[in-house]
């Protein structure tokens, strides 16, 4: 595989991108690079028991699996434990699959071999060579990988592990962009690409240039069911970077997701957008963070839509937006003190619990909207999005007003915020903050309300008293994010640096999902 430097931006591999890269390509939606129309090829994959994945997996775990949900194609593995070059060569010729795809894995269960003389690097290189010479001479579409290795005790500097990296040398450069160096990438980006935090182990094994064992089972060359998940994307990536067929839409991953966040709720996300139309009362809501949430939360992570139990056509308007967003018609005529005239996009109660269990760690929590039309409030409210505490005896830190992010406007325990320089006006807008805590801490508990990711109207946060609460704004949702900074390590500077690259691509760029959005229905529509 050449290095980032020397590929030209429309060959890299996702593994390969900048941020800046991925960022472009996702803000304008553009997951797979395009190639003439063309039927899928099914694949075939041979190998030695790297490839079989039976040795310690559920069934469906193996990458081979996993490799044809995500392309949307079928695989057929031809994997067999325990193979030599010669079996494997055997496998490959009965199967007579010559003009599909082929992803060829061989010389793990021969490299033992070398050391007594009965084989060498040459033989199992050759191998390779009559595998692919079988193959359809139009065009043959085919990937080939090296063995790995059990870890440290195969790394660079011991006689297996220079076997290993003679056969790697001589098959990219007998094969070129062909050869897929699996070793090598799940040795360096492995842990990294399952979110796996690195042990001492791991570090050893990772600076003798080897395979981490959290991706191996106990003293063993074959990778656990994390291990299969990363080499089925590397895969994956590889194959629509060759664009030889027309693949499902490729799901990237949000690069605002890491270890520490709790939400993401974006309604047109490629990696998972809404069902058409406004949801129904009660629906669970795609949370594109939940595996991340998941690891740190116990219970429930998707949001919610809940619809008040006074909302009528009278009171409030929803719809969805031209491009996919969640637009909220808010009556400013609403009577005062009286909950439920509305709806919202309710947090669960799994991350309320969590959050009021470490009210002390780092917060940044953010929001995309458009306002259609703007709050008929004197005061600071009325609230749009956010958390809230049970009592007015705390301070809410983590809440979006009608005029300012947070409340009060210059909290002490604020690390910094972003918000427009005219807060109420009609038009898009990203508003964040992040916060050492998320209440005054002066109780001895902490307990919050609710926490939601839109509201409107008089429904979600609490019942609202004053006259004030009842001029709530309307406004298209497009994007909420909530991340825990002392659990992910990040600082507000760089996921506020993300977010706004994120926004400018997809809000504010010409050609980004929600650039130059409309509503089928004015906000006059109602007083």
């Amino acid at each position: 595989m050449t290095s980032p430097g020397t590929r030209p931006a429309s060959q890299r591999l996702v593994t390969e991108e900048t941020v800046d890269d991925h960022i472009t390509r996702v803000g304008n939606a553009t997951y797979v690079r395009t190639a003439a129309a063309r039927s899928k090829l099914p694949i075939a994959v041979f190998g030695t028991s790297l490839t079989d994945g039976k040795n310690g997996l559920n069934a469906g775990e193996e990458w081979a699996a996993l490799l044809a949900t995500r392309l949307g194609v079928t695989v057929q593995n031809n994997g067999i434990s325990g193979s030599k070059v010669t079996e494997i060569l055997a496998a490959q010729e009965a199967a007579n699959v010559f003009d599909q795809i082929q992803i060829i894995e061989m010389g793990a269960n021969d490299i033992p071999l070398i050391e007594n003389g009965e084989t060498s690097v040459q033989a199992i290189t050759a191998g390779y060579g009559t595998a692919v010479s079988r193959l359809t001479p139009v065009r043959p579409r085919f990937l080939v990988w090296g063995p790995l290795d059990r870890g440290a005790g195969e790394g660079a500097s011991t006689p297996r592990g220079k076997w290993i990296r003679e056969i790697e040398a001589r098959l990219a450069q007998s094969f070129g962009p062909a050869f897929v160096n699996v070793r090598k990438y799940i040795s360096e980006n492995g842990l990294a690409d399952a979110g796996i935090a690195p042990t001492t182990q791991d570090t050893a094994d990772m600076a003798a240039g080897a395979i981490p064992r959290s991706l191996r089972f106990p003293d063993s060359i074959h990778m656990n069911a994390a291990g299969h998940a990363v080499q089925a994307r590397l895969f994956e990536r590889v194959l629509r970077d060759l664009a030889w067929e027309t693949y499902a839409p490729m799901k990237v991953p949000d690069p605002m997701v890491t270890n520490g966040s709790l939400m993401l709720i974006d309604p047109t996300n490629p990696q998972e957008s809404w069902p058409a139309g406004v949801p129904a009362n009660n629906d669970y809501l795609p949370n594109l963070a939940a595996a991340k949430a998941g690891a740190i939360v116990s219970g429930e992570v998707r949001p919610q839509w809940k619809v008040g139990a006074l909302q009528s056509p009278t009171n409030s308007i929803f719809e969805r937006s031209a491009k996919g967003g969640l637009h909220g018609i808010v009556s400013q005529a609403l009577t005062a003190s009286t909950d439920g005239q509305g709806a919202s996009l309710e947090l669960p109660a799994s991350i309320v619990s969590y959050i009021a269990a470490n009210p002390n760690n780092d917060y940044y929590v953010s929001l995309w909207s458009r306002t259609t039309r703007i709050s008929g409030a004197t005061a600071n409210w009325p609230f749009v999005a956010g958390i809230a505490v049970a009592t007015a005896a705390d301070t809410d830190y983590l809440q979006y007003w009608r005029t300012n992010i947070a409340r009060p406007s210059a909290v002490p325990s604020m690390i910094n915020r972003r918000e427009p320089t005219t807060p109420d006006q009609v038009g898009p807008s990203l508003r964040n903050v992040a916060t050492t805590q998320v209440t005054n801490p002066n109780s001895a508990t902490v307990q919050i309300n609710k926490a939601v990711a839109a509201q409107w109207g008089t429904t979600g946060i609490d019942t609202y008293s004053g006259a004030d609460h009842t001029k709530m704004p309307s406004f298209v949702f497009y994007r909420f994010y909530l991340e825990d900074l002392t659990v992910s390590g990040r600082t507000y500077s760089s996921v506020d640096a993300l977010d706004k690259r994120l926004y400018d691509a997809q809000v504010a760029g010409s050609g980004g999902r929600y650039n130059g959005d409309t509503t089928p229905t004015a906000p006059s529509a109602l007083p």
